[in-house]
């Protein structure tokens, strides 16, 4: 049997997160996953989903769909996303459901999650923390 699957996974996740906190350009580091199709305003997420979204908030997007698209999120809803990154849904969806409505965004790894406050800080939005 492997090691501890929660450590591993957060382990991974979090060097992806590292890569995107501390780099300038616009590669965030992955080399097999779908991060350059999502970049490169693909069908998961095209221009009109990512449009005003900081860089990393893209760039940290691991997703191969885009729950958004699929979900038809609409005014006053709530929203949770689970193992939400850097935020790309969680901000995406934030345009859908306005003032009225909310989105909340989970992840196990602490990078992730530092790295999704930056861009809440980046984009200006009201989003609270919960610890």
């Amino acid at each position: 049997m492997k090691g501890d699957v929660k450590k591993e996974v957060k382990e991974y996740y979090g060097k992806i997160a590292s890569k995107v906190i501390k780099q300038t350009s616009g590669n965030c580091g992955c080399t097999t996953s779908c991060c350059s199709y999502v970049t490169n305003n693909s069908k998961v997420y095209t221009k009109d989903f990512i449009d005003g979204l900081p860089d990393e908030a893209v760039n940290a997007s691991l997703g191969c769909a885009n729950p958004v698209a699929l979900g038809n999120p609409q005014k006053g809803e709530v929203i949770l996303d689970l193992g939400s990154g850097g935020g790309i849904d969680v901000f995406i969806s934030s345009k859908y459901v306005g003032d009225t409505g909310k989105v909340y965004g989970l992840d196990m790894t602490d990078e992730m999650l530092e790295l999704a406050n930056k861009n809440k800080e980046k984009m200006e939005v009201k989003l609270e923390r919960i610890d």
